[in-house]
Parts: structure tokens; sequence; C-alpha cells
């Protein structure tokens, strides 16, 4: 009969096995980098600095929305109609104001930003969110939000098939794990498999994403502030039919983050 003292050698041998392997995993990762470092995603530079897909050049490229945006929908304002008001509203926003409350992107979808959820999307490297993460922490670390469920907008079933991941759910779940906030994914269903909003015109894209979303789980949305995650935001189409569904389900109120906000 074996001894409890052999069962728990036994148990912390294995551990420390475990542990060790770990180690000598990321030090053979470490010295791979260091030997025959890989190119920067964007840059193509080696990257002796920086983080798992970008150089720290790359890294420091990317410019957050801090200031000057539109209250409502959150795009960035230029002169044309950039106004003295606290909460300017864009013409967009106050001929047809969007049925969330409020949206915010972290930067603009250009360059390094564009070239990270590129590869994240179509490249098909969930691993990007290495490099996303740091950047959500940053943006999220003065700007708290409570008594809001995260919830991602989801990818049809056939496109998460093919991609195996869903790029908003990953994205959601560590803005929730960010600002402790609980994670929401089952409220939303694509039951249609729209066409990519990135080759549409605008009215093309209201027309696209009308009715391709039903609620789930109405009782986990009532009464309930939902804070809904998307990767980008082009005509906020997408988010805006999303957050009808959600106050449909009788939501209270309804914001919107997205990564990017394109031009």
């Amino acid at each position: 009969m074996i001894s409890m003292r052999k069962v728990i050698n036994l148990k912390i041998s294995h551990k420390l096995g475990s542990q060790l392997q770990f180690f000598k995993e990321k030090f053979y990762s470490k010295a791979l980098d260091f030997f025959f470092p890989q190119p920067c995603v964007y840059c193509d530079a080696k990257r002796i600095s920086g983080g798992p897909y970008l150089c720290g050049m790359c890294q420091d490229a990317i410019q957050f929305i801090s200031s000057s945006y539109c209250y409502l929908c959150g795009i960035p304002a230029n002169l044309s109609y950039e106004d003295s008001k606290e909460k300017f509203l864009c013409g967009s926003c106050r001929t047809k104001p969007p049925v969330f409350e409020k949206a915010r992107s972290l930067g603009i979808h250009q360059g390094v930003l564009r070239k990270l959820i590129h590869e994240l999307k179509y490249g098909m490297r969930p691993g990007v969110m290495k490099e996303i993460q740091p950047l959500l922490e940053i943006y999220f670390s003065n700007r708290k939000l409570k008594d809001f469920y995260v919830t991602p907008i989801p990818l049809h079933l056939k496109k998460l098939e093919q991609r195996e991941f869903d790029q908003a759910y990953l994205i959601g779940q560590k803005v929730a794990e960010i600002l402790d906030l609980a994670f929401l994914p089952e409220v939303l269903e694509r039951t249609v498999e729209t066409q990519p909003q990135a080759s549409l015109n605008k009215p093309n894209r209201l027309k696209n994403v009308r009715g391709a979303f039903r609620s789930l789980n109405e009782e986990k949305v009532q009464s309930r502030n939902i804070l809904l995650v998307d990767d980008v935001f082009t005509t906020g189409a997408t988010l805006n039919e999303g957050a009808r569904i959600l106050k449909q389900a009788k939501a209270n109120r309804v914001y919107a983050f997205s990564l990017a906000r394109a031009n």
C-alpha cells in the first residue's frame, strides 16, 4: 500500500515537472526569438524589441482616440462639424440618432491597428490578442464602467466554422476581464450569413444587417445594461442592429465599443 507521504511526493514531483517543462518551452521560445527574430507583421523589421507580432516602433505608432469625438457615435471630430459644446453631435447623429446610447473606439482603423485586426480576422491568428490586450489595458486604465454586462457581436455559424474562433468574442472577453464585468456571450445570434460590411456602401450596409440577429435568453438581458463589443465600427450598422435587438429584449442601456473606428 502506497503511503500518503509518497503520494504527496509524487504530486510535488509531477507539479515541478510540469513547471520545468513550461519554463523550458518559454526559454526555447525566447532563445528562438533572440537568434531568429520573426519580422514585425506591419513593417517587416526584425523584432529586437516589442511584442510577439509588432516591433517596438510599430507598437508606439498606434494612436488612441482620446478627445474631440461625437458624444453619441464616437466618430473623431474635424473642423467641419466641431463646435464649442462639450457634448457635440456629428451631422449623422443629429439627423438620425443611433439606437445605442453611445459608442467608443480605441483607435482609428488604419496603419498598424488595421493590420493587427486583419491578421486576427483574415490571417486567422488569435494569438494577435497578445498584442491587443495591452492596448485594451491602456485604453481602459482611466475608463471605468459599473453595472454593465459585456456582449460580443456574434459571427454566423458558417463563418465561425471556417475561422474556428470569433474575434469579437475574444475582444469582448478581454474587455470584460479588464473592466471586471460579467461576460454575457450567448444573448445574440446571427441568423443571416451577411456579406462582409467592408465590401458594401453605407445604404447597403444598413440593409445587409437588418434582421440579421435575434435575441437568445431574453431573461438575461431584461433590465440590464449591455456593453456591445465588435472589432471595427464602420457605419455603425452592425452595432446599431445588435443594440436594436437587445432593446427589443428590454435591455436597459446599450453602449458600444469597437477596437477600431473607420474614417
